[in-house]
Protein backbone atom coordinates (compact mmCIF):
# COMPACT_ATOMS: atom_id res chain seq x y z
CA UNK A 1 0.00 0.00 0.00
CA UNK A 2 2.81 2.42 0.90
CA UNK A 3 4.62 1.63 -2.32
CA UNK A 4 1.40 2.23 -4.27
CA UNK A 5 0.89 5.61 -2.54
CA UNK A 6 4.50 6.57 -3.20
CA UNK A 7 4.13 5.72 -6.88
CA UNK A 8 0.89 7.67 -7.09
CA UNK A 9 2.38 10.71 -5.40
CA UNK A 10 5.49 10.44 -7.56
CA UNK A 11 3.41 10.34 -10.75
CA UNK A 12 1.34 13.29 -9.59
CA UNK A 13 4.50 15.25 -8.79
CA UNK A 14 5.91 14.37 -12.22
CA UNK A 15 2.74 15.55 -13.98
CA UNK A 16 2.55 18.76 -11.96
CA UNK A 17 6.25 19.40 -12.44
CA UNK A 18 5.95 18.86 -16.19
CA UNK A 19 3.02 21.27 -16.43
CA UNK A 20 4.85 23.90 -14.40
CA UNK A 21 7.98 23.45 -16.52
CA UNK A 22 6.04 23.94 -19.76
CA UNK A 23 4.24 26.94 -18.25
CA UNK A 24 7.57 28.45 -17.17
CA UNK A 25 9.16 27.88 -20.58
CA UNK A 26 6.17 29.54 -22.29
CA UNK A 27 6.38 32.44 -19.88
CA UNK A 28 10.08 32.93 -20.69
CA UNK A 29 9.38 32.66 -24.42
CA UNK A 30 6.55 35.20 -24.33
CA UNK A 31 8.57 37.54 -22.13
CA UNK A 32 11.55 37.35 -24.51
CA UNK A 33 9.30 37.87 -27.53
CA UNK A 34 7.74 40.94 -25.90
CA UNK A 35 11.18 42.28 -25.01
CA UNK A 36 12.40 41.85 -28.58
CA UNK A 37 9.34 43.70 -29.87
CA UNK A 38 10.14 46.63 -27.61
CA UNK A 39 13.83 46.67 -28.53
CA UNK A 40 13.41 46.32 -32.29
CA UNK A 41 10.14 48.21 -32.63
CA UNK A 42 7.43 47.32 -35.11
CA UNK A 43 8.44 47.28 -38.80
CA UNK A 44 5.14 49.04 -39.45
CA UNK A 45 6.55 52.21 -37.89
CA UNK A 46 8.77 52.61 -40.96
CA UNK A 47 5.79 52.93 -43.29
CA UNK A 48 5.78 56.10 -45.32
CA UNK A 49 2.93 57.59 -47.28
CA UNK A 50 2.74 61.04 -48.87
CA UNK A 51 0.15 63.21 -47.11
CA UNK A 52 -2.86 64.29 -49.14
CA UNK A 53 -4.44 67.59 -48.11
CA UNK A 54 -7.49 67.25 -50.32
CA UNK A 55 -8.89 64.98 -52.99
CA UNK A 56 -10.81 65.33 -56.21
CA UNK A 57 -14.12 63.44 -56.51
CA UNK A 58 -13.39 59.74 -56.71
CA UNK A 59 -9.77 60.14 -55.54
CA UNK A 60 -8.66 58.11 -52.54
CA UNK A 61 -7.32 59.96 -49.50
CA UNK A 62 -4.33 58.27 -47.91
CA UNK A 63 -4.72 57.20 -44.32
CA UNK A 64 -1.99 58.88 -42.23
CA UNK A 65 0.94 56.45 -41.95
CA UNK A 66 1.08 56.65 -38.17
CA UNK A 67 -2.48 55.28 -37.99
CA UNK A 68 -1.59 52.39 -40.30
CA UNK A 69 1.54 51.75 -38.25
CA UNK A 70 -0.37 51.66 -34.98
CA UNK A 71 -2.94 49.24 -36.40
CA UNK A 72 -0.34 46.88 -37.84
CA UNK A 73 1.77 47.00 -34.69
CA UNK A 74 -1.13 45.53 -32.72
CA UNK A 75 -1.19 42.51 -35.01
CA UNK A 76 2.46 41.73 -34.30
CA UNK A 77 2.15 41.02 -30.57
CA UNK A 78 1.19 37.66 -29.08
CA UNK A 79 0.11 39.02 -25.70
CA UNK A 80 -1.27 42.46 -24.97
CA UNK A 81 1.44 44.66 -23.41
CA UNK A 82 0.55 46.02 -19.94
CA UNK A 83 0.48 49.59 -21.25
CA UNK A 84 -2.30 48.63 -23.69
CA UNK A 85 -4.62 47.24 -21.04
CA UNK A 86 -7.76 49.04 -19.83
CA UNK A 87 -7.02 51.57 -17.09
CA UNK A 88 -9.47 54.09 -15.65
CA UNK A 89 -8.15 57.63 -15.09
CA UNK A 90 -9.54 60.97 -13.96
CA UNK A 91 -9.66 63.83 -16.46
CA UNK A 92 -11.03 67.25 -15.44
CA UNK A 93 -14.39 67.94 -17.11
CA UNK A 94 -14.91 64.35 -18.23
CA UNK A 95 -17.74 62.15 -17.02
CA UNK A 96 -15.51 59.12 -17.59
CA UNK A 97 -12.00 58.56 -18.91
CA UNK A 98 -9.78 55.55 -19.46
CA UNK A 99 -6.79 54.28 -21.38
CA UNK A 100 -7.27 51.39 -23.76
CA UNK A 101 -4.83 50.12 -26.40
CA UNK A 102 -2.44 52.78 -25.17
CA UNK A 103 -4.67 55.76 -26.04
CA UNK A 104 -6.82 58.02 -23.89
CA UNK A 105 -10.62 57.89 -24.20
CA UNK A 106 -12.44 60.90 -22.71
CA UNK A 107 -16.25 60.81 -22.51
CA UNK A 108 -18.96 63.30 -21.61
CA UNK A 109 -22.19 62.44 -19.79
CA UNK A 110 -23.74 61.21 -23.06
CA UNK A 111 -20.89 58.80 -23.81
CA UNK A 112 -19.61 61.00 -26.66
CA UNK A 113 -15.90 61.50 -27.11
CA UNK A 114 -15.66 65.05 -25.79
CA UNK A 115 -15.76 67.05 -22.56
CA UNK A 116 -17.33 70.33 -23.74
CA UNK A 117 -20.84 71.03 -25.09
CA UNK A 118 -21.35 71.10 -28.83
CA UNK A 119 -20.99 74.63 -30.24
CA UNK A 120 -24.04 76.59 -31.33
CA UNK A 121 -25.01 76.14 -34.97
CA UNK A 122 -23.36 78.64 -37.31
CA UNK A 123 -25.76 79.28 -40.22
CA UNK A 124 -22.76 79.77 -42.54
CA UNK A 125 -21.26 76.36 -41.72
CA UNK A 126 -22.59 73.09 -43.12
CA UNK A 127 -23.02 70.80 -40.11
CA UNK A 128 -22.70 67.02 -40.41
CA UNK A 129 -23.81 64.87 -37.47
CA UNK A 130 -22.35 61.35 -37.48
CA UNK A 131 -24.07 58.73 -35.31
CA UNK A 132 -23.15 55.12 -34.68
CA UNK A 133 -21.45 52.70 -32.32
CA UNK A 134 -17.82 52.02 -31.40
CA UNK A 135 -16.85 52.22 -35.09
CA UNK A 136 -17.87 55.88 -35.06
CA UNK A 137 -16.73 56.49 -31.49
CA UNK A 138 -13.26 55.24 -32.38
CA UNK A 139 -12.86 52.62 -29.67
CA UNK A 140 -9.18 51.79 -29.24
CA UNK A 141 -7.72 54.68 -31.28
CA UNK A 142 -6.86 58.27 -30.48
CA UNK A 143 -9.73 60.73 -30.89
CA UNK A 144 -7.80 62.73 -33.50
CA UNK A 145 -7.47 59.56 -35.58
CA UNK A 146 -11.17 58.64 -35.68
CA UNK A 147 -12.63 58.77 -39.16
CA UNK A 148 -14.99 61.52 -38.02
CA UNK A 149 -12.08 63.70 -36.84
CA UNK A 150 -10.16 63.01 -40.05
CA UNK A 151 -13.16 63.91 -42.22
CA UNK A 152 -13.60 67.11 -40.25
CA UNK A 153 -9.92 67.98 -40.70
CA UNK A 154 -9.80 67.17 -44.41
CA UNK A 155 -13.08 68.83 -45.41
CA UNK A 156 -12.51 72.04 -43.44
CA UNK A 157 -9.49 72.78 -45.62
CA UNK A 158 -11.73 73.44 -48.62
CA UNK A 159 -15.24 74.02 -47.29
CA UNK A 160 -17.15 75.76 -44.50
CA UNK A 161 -18.11 72.52 -42.84
CA UNK A 162 -17.97 70.79 -39.46
CA UNK A 163 -18.34 67.07 -38.71
CA UNK A 164 -19.55 66.15 -35.21
CA UNK A 165 -18.97 62.75 -33.63
CA UNK A 166 -22.00 61.36 -31.77
CA UNK A 167 -20.82 57.76 -31.76
CA UNK A 168 -21.13 55.74 -28.54
CA UNK A 169 -19.50 52.37 -27.91
CA UNK A 170 -22.07 49.61 -27.59
CA UNK A 171 -24.88 51.47 -29.33
CA UNK A 172 -27.40 49.43 -31.31
CA UNK A 173 -29.81 50.82 -33.91
CA UNK A 174 -32.40 51.45 -31.17
CA UNK A 175 -29.86 53.59 -29.27
CA UNK A 176 -28.84 55.46 -32.42
CA UNK A 177 -32.49 56.28 -33.07
CA UNK A 178 -32.73 57.68 -29.55
CA UNK A 179 -29.64 59.85 -30.11
CA UNK A 180 -31.10 61.21 -33.36
CA UNK A 181 -34.40 62.05 -31.68
CA UNK A 182 -32.59 63.88 -28.88
CA UNK A 183 -29.83 65.73 -30.70
CA UNK A 184 -31.20 66.62 -34.14
CA UNK A 185 -33.49 69.28 -32.58
CA UNK A 186 -30.58 70.56 -30.47
CA UNK A 187 -27.78 70.60 -33.06
CA UNK A 188 -29.76 71.41 -36.24
CA UNK A 189 -27.51 69.42 -38.60
CA UNK A 190 -27.67 69.83 -42.36
CA UNK A 191 -26.81 66.18 -42.84
CA UNK A 192 -27.00 63.10 -40.59
CA UNK A 193 -24.81 60.08 -41.32
CA UNK A 194 -25.43 56.75 -39.63
CA UNK A 195 -22.34 54.54 -39.95
CA UNK A 196 -23.72 51.04 -39.54
CA UNK A 197 -21.72 48.20 -38.03
CA UNK A 198 -22.87 44.61 -38.55
CA UNK A 199 -23.65 44.11 -34.87
CA UNK A 200 -26.08 47.03 -34.71
CA UNK A 201 -28.88 44.51 -35.25
CA UNK A 202 -28.68 43.23 -31.67
CA UNK A 203 -31.20 44.49 -29.09
CA UNK A 204 -30.32 47.58 -27.07
CA UNK A 205 -28.21 46.74 -24.04
CA UNK A 206 -27.41 43.21 -25.19
CA UNK A 207 -23.72 42.36 -25.08
CA UNK A 208 -22.15 40.11 -27.67
CA UNK A 209 -20.33 36.84 -27.31
CA UNK A 210 -21.84 34.73 -24.58
CA UNK A 211 -19.07 32.98 -22.66
CA UNK A 212 -19.92 29.27 -22.78
CA UNK A 213 -17.58 26.40 -21.90
CA UNK A 214 -15.19 28.47 -19.76
CA UNK A 215 -11.65 27.20 -19.28
CA UNK A 216 -11.77 24.34 -16.73
CA UNK A 217 -10.11 26.18 -13.88
CA UNK A 218 -11.61 27.95 -10.85
CA UNK A 219 -12.48 31.51 -11.83
CA UNK A 220 -10.18 33.06 -9.22
CA UNK A 221 -7.23 30.96 -10.41
CA UNK A 222 -7.92 31.73 -14.07
CA UNK A 223 -8.32 35.47 -13.41
CA UNK A 224 -5.07 35.51 -11.42
CA UNK A 225 -3.12 33.75 -14.17
CA UNK A 226 -4.54 36.00 -16.89
CA UNK A 227 -3.79 39.14 -14.89
CA UNK A 228 -0.31 38.21 -13.69
CA UNK A 229 1.23 35.98 -16.39
CA UNK A 230 1.69 36.28 -20.13
CA UNK A 231 1.11 32.56 -20.54
CA UNK A 232 -2.30 32.70 -18.86
CA UNK A 233 -3.44 35.55 -21.09
CA UNK A 234 -2.02 33.84 -24.20
CA UNK A 235 -3.69 30.50 -23.50
CA UNK A 236 -7.01 32.17 -22.66
CA UNK A 237 -7.09 33.92 -26.05
CA UNK A 238 -6.10 30.75 -27.93
CA UNK A 239 -8.68 28.67 -26.05
CA UNK A 240 -11.41 31.19 -26.89
CA UNK A 241 -10.35 31.30 -30.55
CA UNK A 242 -10.36 27.50 -30.77
CA UNK A 243 -13.90 27.25 -29.37
CA UNK A 244 -15.17 29.86 -31.82
CA UNK A 245 -13.43 28.17 -34.76
CA UNK A 246 -15.12 24.89 -33.79
CA UNK A 247 -18.47 26.71 -33.30
CA UNK A 248 -18.55 25.56 -29.70
CA UNK A 249 -18.84 29.20 -28.60
CA UNK A 250 -20.77 31.91 -30.43
CA UNK A 251 -18.77 34.36 -32.50
CA UNK A 252 -19.68 37.71 -34.05
CA UNK A 253 -21.78 36.23 -36.85
CA UNK A 254 -23.48 33.64 -34.67
CA UNK A 255 -24.77 36.55 -32.58
CA UNK A 256 -26.28 38.52 -35.44
CA UNK A 257 -27.61 35.55 -37.41
CA UNK A 258 -29.35 33.53 -34.70
CA UNK A 259 -32.51 35.69 -34.93
CA UNK A 260 -31.76 37.57 -38.11
CA UNK A 261 -35.36 37.74 -39.29
CA UNK A 262 -36.44 39.40 -36.05
CA UNK A 263 -33.37 41.64 -35.89
CA UNK A 264 -33.82 42.68 -39.51
CA UNK A 265 -37.42 43.70 -38.96
CA UNK A 266 -36.58 45.83 -35.93
CA UNK A 267 -33.51 47.34 -37.61
CA UNK A 268 -35.55 48.26 -40.68
CA UNK A 269 -38.14 49.95 -38.47
CA UNK A 270 -35.43 51.88 -36.62
CA UNK A 271 -33.87 53.17 -39.85
CA UNK A 272 -37.25 54.17 -41.29
CA UNK A 273 -37.99 56.18 -38.13
CA UNK A 274 -34.49 57.72 -38.23
CA UNK A 275 -35.22 59.06 -41.71
CA UNK A 276 -38.57 60.44 -40.61
CA UNK A 277 -37.04 62.26 -37.64
CA UNK A 278 -34.21 63.73 -39.72
CA UNK A 279 -36.52 64.87 -42.52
Amino acid sequence: MRAHIRNLLGNMALVIGSILSVFLLMEIWLWADSLLDRISGSPAIALQSPPVSSAEPGQMINIPPEIVAAAEARESVRVMPPEWEHRDVTVPGAAHAYYWQGVLHVLDQNGFRRTTPFPAKDPDVFRVMVVGDSLTFGYGIAEKNTFVALLNEWLKKDYRIEVLNLGVSGYQSQDVLGAIKKFVPQLHPNLVIYTVCQNDFLPSGVNEYEITRPFPLPERVKSFLIAHTRTGAFLNVKYDAALRALHMRRDFYDDILRDFAGYQKRFEGDVVEMNKVVK
